[in-house]
Order: C-alpha cells, then sequence, then structure tokens
C-alpha cells in the first residue's frame, strides 16, 4: 500500500526551483515563458532546473529506481509545472511519460531496465501523435521486422534519446521502442500556433530492418496498451490543464481589480464578480474530477468510465472558462507583451493540447447495479494500492459507479446538509458527466475538508458548485445564495495576494 502523506514537500522543491512566477528577473517566471514562446523554443531556465529536479524521476516506477507511485501525485508534479507554461509540462515530460507507461505496462524486464536508465539521466523519449493519412506497416523477416510507411506529428525526436512508434502487425496494432537515430527519415521540425516550442516532425521509413526484439508488448496487444495508457495520460492532460485555467484565472482576477472602469475596478460590476466567480467553481469541480480519476486508477483500475468522464468534463470546463476570462480581458486577451502576455499564450496551448490529446465523449456506461466506491478515493490522506499497470483496462467494464452513488449519499452528509443533496441528487443521470462530477465534489468535501477551518472546510462553496454543476444541465435549480459571489471573489483575492495556488492544494507561494 502506498499511503500519500503528503507531496508537499517534493512539490515544495519543485515550486522553489521555479521561483515565483511573477518576480521581476526570475528567469523561470512568467514574462521569461512569454519570451521563450516567441522564439519558439522551451525556455531552458525551465529545462535546466526540471533537470536539477530530476523530473523524469517522477514518471519511472520506484521499483525501477523512479517516484512513480502514486497516479495523483504523478498529476500533481505535471500541474505544477503547466501552471507556469503548458508548453514546458508538455514538451520535457509527455512524450516521454507516454513512452515509459507502454513499458512499464507491456515491456520485457530489458526493455524496462534501460528505458528507466535513460529517463533518470535526463533524456526524453519522443511519441506519435494520430494524423490522418499517417501510418507505419511492419512485416516480418526471421528475426527482423521490414518497417515502411510514416508518421506526420512525432515529438521532437531530434532532440530524442529513443522514439515509440505505433506499427502495423500481423493485421494488429503493435510498438516499436527504437534508439534516436535507426535510420528513419526525420523531417525538419515545425511548431504551430499554440505549444510553439515543442517541436513536431514527420518520420519515414523505406523497408527499415529492425530486430523483433524491439516489439514491446505481445502481438496485437498494441491497440489495448495505447487505451490504456491514454486512461493515465489524459487524467494527466486534465490536471495539467486545472493549472492552466489557475493562471488565466489569476491574470483575469489582477486585471479586473486593476483596470478603472465607470469610476470604480470591472470587479465592481456584478457581471464580472460573477463571470469570476463562475470560472473559480469551474477550477475547483475540475480539480475534484482528476483527483478522483487519479485516484481510481489505483482503487477502481477496471473502470475506465472514471477517467473518461473526467477527462471529457474538464476539458469543457477549462475551455469554457478560459473563453468567458477572454471576454473579461477584451483585446488584452490578444496582447503579446506586458503583464497580462501569459493569457493568450496558454490560450494557444490549451487549443494545441486539446487538439494532440483531447478526449471524446465518454461513451454511456453498461447498466448494471455499482458497487460502492471505496472511500480511500476520497481521502487526501488515505492509503492506496500500488499502481499496477497491468490491471488498468482499456475501456469501460461497468456502469457510473460515482455518479449512480448521489442517491444513496452517507446518512450523516443527509441528515446535516439536506439542501447538498437536493442539489446534488437530481444530477445522477446526467449523461454529460455533471452526476460524476457531483458526486466527486460532494464526496471529497465531506470526507476531506468537512469541517476543517477555512474556505474549503465550509460547505458554501460545495453548495455553489453543485448549483453550478445543475445550471450547466439546463434543469431548474434553486436560486444561487446571494453571498456567493462575495464570498468566492474574497477567497481569490486572499490567495492571490498571499501567492496561493487556486486549486485545492491552496497551496502556499514558492520560496
Amino acid at each position: 500500500m502506498s499511503e500519500h502523506l503528503s507531496t508537499r514537500p517534493r512539490t515544495a522543491r519543485l515550486e522553489a526551483l521555479l521561483g515565483d512566477p511573477l518576480a521581476p528577473g526570475n528567469p523561470l517566471g512568467l514574462d521569461a515563458v512569454v519570451a521563450a514562446d516567441e522564439r519558439a523554443e522551451l525556455p531552458a531556465a525551465g529545462v535546466r532546473a526540471l533537470d536539477t529536479y530530476g523530473f523524469n524521476a517522477e514518471l519511472v516506477p520506484a521499483a525501477l529506481g523512479g517516484r512513480l507511485t502514486r497516479a495523483d501525485e504523478l498529476a500533481e508534479a505535471f500541474r505544477t509545472v503547466a501552471r507556469r507554461d503548458l508548453g514546458l509540462a508538455a514538451g520535457y515530460g509527455l512524450g516521454s511519460l507516454t513512452a515509459g507507461l507502454h513499458v512499464w505496462r507491456s515491456g520485457n524486464p530489458g526493455q524496462q531496465a534501460a528505458l528507466a536508465a535513460l529517463l533518470l539521466g535526463d533524456r526524453r523519449v519522443a511519441t506519435a501523435h494520430a494524423a490522418p493519412g499517417a501510418g507505419l506497416r511492419a512485416t516480418r523477416d526471421g528475426g527482423e521486422l521490414v518497417v515502411s510507411g510514416s508518421e506526420h506529428l512525432v515529438g521532437d525526436p531530434a532532440a530524442a534519446e529513443a522514439i515509440l512508434l505505433p506499427v502495423t502487425l500481423d493485421g494488429g496494432t503493435a510498438h516499436l521502442l527504437l534508439p534516436a537515430d535507426p535510420g528513419l527519415t526525420v523531417s525538419p521540425p515545425h511548431s504551430g500556433t499554440g505549444l510553439r516550442g515543442c517541436r513536431f516532425s514527420a518520420v519515414r521509413a523505406d523497408g527499415l530492418r529492425v530486430s523483433a526484439d524491439r516489439l514491446v508488448g505481445t502481438d496485437g496487444a498494441g491497440r489495448a496498451d495505447a487505451a490504456a495508457v491514454r486512461r493515465i495520460t489524459g487524467t494527466v492532460v486534465a490536471s495539467a490543464l486545472v493549472g492552466v485555467l489557475d493562471t488565466e484565472l489569476r491574470t483575469a482576477l489582477s486585471f479586473a481589480d486593476e483596470r478603472i472602469l465607470y469610476g470604480r475596478p470591472v470587479t465592481g460590476l456584478p457581471s464580472a464578480r460573477a463571470l469570476l466567480a463562475d470560472a473559480f467553481l469551474d477550477l475547483l469541480i475540475a480539480d475534484c474530477c482528476t483527483t478522483v480519476a487519479a485516484r481510481a486508477l489505483h482503487l477502481h483500475p477496471g473502470r475506465a468510465t472514471y477517467q473518461s468522464t473526467a477527462q471529457h468534463l474538464v476539458a469543457g470546463l477549462v475551455r469554457d472558462a478560459v473563453h468567458q476570462l477572454s471576454l473579461l480581458l477584451g483585446a488584452r486577451s490578444y496582447l503579446r507583451e506586458g503583464p497580462h502576455a501569459v493569457f493568450q499564450k496558454h490560450l494557444r496551448d490549451r487549443t494545441a493540447l486539446a487538439a494532440l490529446h483531447g478526449s471524446p465523449p465518454p461513451a454511456a456506461p453498461p447498466a448494471g447495479p455499482a458497487e460502492e466506491p471505496l472511500t480511500a478515493l476520497f481521502e487526501a490522506a488515505g492509503q492506496l494500492p500500488a499502481l499496477d499497470l497491468a490491471l488498468i483496462g482499456p475501456a469501460a467494464t461497468g456502469p457510473d459507479a460515482l455518479a449512480a452513488t448521489l442517491g444513496a449519499l452517507p446518512a450523516e452528509l443527509a441528515d446535516r446538509h439536506p439542501e447538498l443533496v437536493a442539489l446534488a441528487a437530481p444530477l445522477a443521470g446526467d449523461p454529460g458527466g455533471t452526476g460524476f462530477a457531483a458526486a466527486a465534489c460532494l464526496r471529497l468535501w465531506w470526507h476531506g475538508h468537512a469541517g476543517r477551518d477555512g474556505f474549503l472546510g465550509r460547505p458554501d462553496w460545495i453548495h455553489a458548485a453543485l448549483h453550478r454543476l445543475a445550471a450547466r444541465t439546463g434543469r431548474p435549480a434553486v436560486p444561487a445564495a446571494a453571498d456567493r459571489d462575495p464570498l468566492l471573489l474574497e477567497e481569490l483575492r486572499t490567495r492571490l495576494q498571499q501567492g496561493r495556488t487556486f486549486d485545492l492544494a491552496d497551496r502556499p507561494p514558492a520560496r
């Protein structure tokens, strides 16, 4: 069992290495991040800081010398980096994570040891992203494979020490783990309008011969492996998007408090206060969803509905919230210099990442009785079994157990907070994932925060979050509390002034 005493010592070290994002002259501050993006580069100081921290150790299982034991800790590490620079999080770690998960799940001991050594030496691994009209084909010739075809979107193979590529083999899908220069033809790198520091190239093979021992996993299992890996990487991406929304909201709030309109700050306008409060609620809801999805990989590894629902819902929440914040910023949401320039960078990066790692709407879960989810799913200090990648299936194998429990919440919760139960219960059958989100929020609050001092311990934000979710479904709901916006805005301002994160961690600033 892995006991989650706290990730804060590790996270605090990473935060300290990255420094205060708003500090003038910080080579890893937001100004430097925007400047590197204008050069279409990853910030060199950021890469050095992640090397110093040993970020790749977060991607390697503890049994192979790394620090990977819990999926929620992995997601937290990516969020910490993405809060400053989503491009750095994606360009430095996402490809290596994807390749690593394939090898940890299905590779042989020799492949696992070799890849672990490579990553722990601060090297990177490139992977391919699906693109129309692309694909590699392999045929067998004795102990070799003959590979032909192309992949159009491979993440910076020139900077990688190894490359993981999907191939069609014997009518199924397989994966090859190849050295950095196996004889592929690699196009000059290019970047897009978002994730500009992340370089992509096309690779082509024309009758390339490689040893059959480069295959990862068993024949024909590549598609299932890829689907299982996406459950983890998709959860990590969703968590990173919460970090993006944190910075976008922080930027918009600073602007709205400083900008004078009609003789008062923009935050004096009721519509602006409501927009900022909605974005804060969306961030907290998204964090609840990603937290539960990450922990469920340990406790309910066969239930893909946890991850598919969370990934799709969080992507939509963050997309919509950032769009609304851009309306508040107006023309400043497009500025590429000045105090608000990071907003447009994160906006472009989020859009690009959605294109590369988008999550389709979750399939309707199969009908059937849903077991009660384990309480450890909602307790930050609870124990989790070790992350067993072999148990993580590729597809849903049961109903949405979490949403179904809205009809059978703990009796003490129902007795003490009947108004919360009344708001949440009608969302249980919503096909858009709001039932999942409502149950995640309510149970995380009840088991992990209720009754504690401070903002997160009080029921006000949960009531507001459930009301927000009900409004997304179009269902009639009781009116929002009259003091909703002032309470949420006061908490936002306090965290902004103290440099604390806007998510459930409420983490103190870098020191």
